[in-house]
């Protein structure tokens, strides 16, 4: 009868661990304590603040902290600057024990539970202003004590530190150290805290910080060059196979020098060939329309001094020749062309008549003409609610819609449609970031998409913008793609103003354009050709981050459990895998033993206890790969075990860790 008795206690006792081990999943295997070991409770010791040995950054493969880097400033008034272009930069501030924390400082929302002042102690910050959108990582990797980073951008930049709004935050990403990845907006203002979650931190206090700004995996795919040369303000029409690339300029100098150059592109082969050249001695900042084999092209910018060009160019695929038929009612340039869905002709809009371009004094037009094909004559249209030069337009199903440019002073984010037989154009959506001289062209999926151009900065300068907008009819608004969608040169981060591009299948083709070179302070014209993929399920997949290369279980919150009395064994698993959390429960007042073995040759590991508010309760810190061992007189609560590995080879790095009850 004992034996049967004996028997299911030990089968009870299997299905207890068997189902602790599968609440915990992914846990290795135990194996049973050694025998006769009981520990006694004992007066445990006071807990402390949390002051961790730092990682050595010579065991890590890449370094987290560039030399050289700045250290912060004390308050957000002093915030130091921070300036990178896809290049990482870091700061050094060897002791933050004298920093302050001040009333104005914002709530980190993500601080660990049980955080005496939520918006930390000894802040230490700084910002930086993005030249283009970017991927940005910030982390605290190699700092030797509890970090929390969080990024804020102000409402008011007269009044920045007053009226910061939280972009990311994180408490605990690695040990106690912390790490953000957030998409940083061109030319948004950014302001970085680095604060101390505990009021009680003593010693030296090194703040490591590592910034890296990465434009993300680029889906733009660069194809070509052009044979012609670099060439901006220009115009591109698809025409059956092939896609035209009209006119232009060579350089982004006060006086370019125009094109006359009409090349042919052909995306199957990526061939290219030379078509008849644009009569006269080149033109810029034109439009060009496809109809029924015939490039129409209105006016455009021939160098005139304060005029624009009033001839109506038109030239003729089969033949490849040009002539020339009735000028438009104005000589414009920087006007938009589209053609009408039935063919019948193209409707103009805006431009303007009179230079100096992009002056505050000189207007777009407001007005709308449409040239019929068939009595060859120009006819008016309702006018466009705004006057507008250097937009953007297109044709979605039945209507041509226009949206951004500029009017005089102001640069435009708005867009208006005009329907067959309307009265009068209709507002839709406004773009997210106002733009002029960008690329457009409406997709497969029956979406409009702009990308490039120009914009105007947060110091009010103008400057080219990375960014594609999609326009989608279905819900009448405009988004931004992410980081990756954006149009940048190949190798660089630098922004294109004045591309010009069109759909061949599935594919979006961008034709040139220029790009501003901070180093040399200078435009530079471009010769590239690139293109993008745009799936017809008119959805993108979002930029995925990966949350790091370091285990799941590396800071408090993502603790593993530590069934009582058995030895459990763990390891790291990758070269930046320095930290393994475990917690233990106690429902009453009890004497515990924590135990760490088998510490590789070669390693050192040490053993830290905390309790739920990331007070230290014990710590054992023995030279090498000698035994840890912390004894504990605990009452109630949630435990968490870490262990630390100083340094040693990731591979073959297990160890066994224990409670003892």
């Amino acid at each position: 009868m004992r034996r049967i008795v004996l028997l299911f206690v030990l089968f009870f006792l299997l299905l207890a661990v068997m189902s602790f081990s599968m609440a915990t999943a992914q846990e290795p295997a135990v194996t049973l304590p050694p025998t006769g070991f009981s520990p006694t409770p004992t007066p445990g010791p006071l807990p402390q603040s949390i002051f961790l040995e730092p990682i050595d950054p010579q065991t890590i493969d890449t370094p987290l902290v560039p030399a050289g880097g700045n250290a912060g400033g004390d308050l957000c008034q002093n915030a130091a600057e921070v300036t990178f272009l896809n290049t990482a930069v870091g700061g050094v501030t060897p002791n933050v024990q004298a920093f302050t924390h001040d009333n104005s400082d914002p709530v980190l929302s993500c601080m660990w539970p049980g955080a005496s002042r939520p918006n930390g102690y000894r802040t230490v910050w700084y910002k930086f202003t993005p030249v283009t959108n970017a991927v940005v990582t910030i982390n605290s990797d190699t700092s030797n004590y509890d970090t929390v980073v969080g990024v804020f951008t102000p409402s008011d930049e007269a009044n920045a530190c007053l009226t910061l709004q939280p972009v990311a935050c994180n408490d605990d990403f690695n040990g106690f150290t912390s790490q953000v990845t957030f998409t940083a907006v061109q030319d948004q203002t950014y302001y970085v805290v680095i604060a101390d979650w505990s009021a009680a931190s003593s010693g030296q206090m090194t703040l490591n910080i590592f910034m890296q700004p990465q434009p993300g995996e680029e889906k733009w795919e660069l194809v070509d060059n052009n044979p012609g040369g670099q060439v901006t303000h220009h115009d591109t029409v698809a025409a059956g196979e092939y896609i035209y690339i009209v006119g232009g300029q060579d350089d982004a100098s006060s006086a370019p020098t125009r094109s006359n150059r009409l090349m042919r592109y052909h995306p199957p082969t990526n061939s290219w060939a030379t078509m008849a050249q644009i009569p006269g001695m080149g033109v810029s900042d034109l439009t060009a329309v496809h109809i029924n084999g015939l490039i129409y092209v209105p006016g455009g910018d021939t160098g005139a001094p304060g005029v624009f060009d009033g001839t109506h160019r038109v030239y003729h695929i089969n033949g490849n020749f040009w002539s020339f038929l009735p000028s438009p009612p104005a000589a414009v340039g920087w006007a938009q062309a589209v053609a009408a869905a039935d063919g019948s002709g193209y409707y103009l809009t805006g431009g303007i008549t009179e230079k100096p371009v992009l002056d505050p004094d000189v207007d777009g037009r407001v007005e709308t003409y449409f040239y019929d094909i068939v009595n060859n004559s120009w006819l008016p249209r309702p006018n466009m609610s705004a006057g507008r030069y250097g937009h953007m337009i297109a044709r979605i199903g039945n209507q041509i819609c226009v949206a951004g440019g500029v009017n005089g002073s102001v640069l435009l984010g708005s867009g208006e449609c005009l329907a067959p037989f309307a009265n009068s154009w209709q507002p839709i959506g406004n773009l997210n970031i106002p733009r002029f001289g960008a690329g457009s062209a409406v997709g497969p999926d029956g979406n409009w998409y702009i990308f490039g151009g120009m914009s105007v900065n947060a110091n009010g300068q103008q400057a080219p913008v990375s960014s594609t907008e999609v326009y989608n009819p279905a819900t009448g608004q405009w988004s931004v793609l992410n980081v990756p969608y954006d149009l940048r040169d190949p190798n660089t981060v630098f922004a294109r103003a004045y591309p010009a591009g069109e759909f061949w299948g599935t594919h979006l083709y961008a034709f040139g354009g220029n790009h501003h070179v901070p180093s040399l302070d200078e435009f530079q014209v471009v010769p590239l050709v690139q293109r993008l993929y745009v799936p017809h399920e008119k959805q993108f997949i979002p930029l995925i981050r990966r949350s790091g290369a370091s285990d799941f279980d590396d800071h408090m919150g993502a603790a593993r459990g530590l069934p009582p009395n058995f030895w459990y064994g763990g390891n790291f698993n990758s070269t930046y895998d320095f930290y393994d959390f475990y917690f233990f429960d106690l429902s009453a007042f009890s004497g515990v033993t924590i135990q760490l073995d088998d510490i590789p040759a070669g390693s050192n590991y040490d053993l830290y206890v905390f309790g739920s508010s990331k007070l230290l309760w014990g710590s054992s810190v023995n030279p090498g790969n000698l035994a840890e061992t912390v004894g504990l007189s605990l009452s109630p609560g949630r435990y968490y075990v870490l262990v630390q590995r100083l340094y040693g080879p990731s591979d073959g790095s297990g160890y066994q860790v224990v409670v003892l009850r």
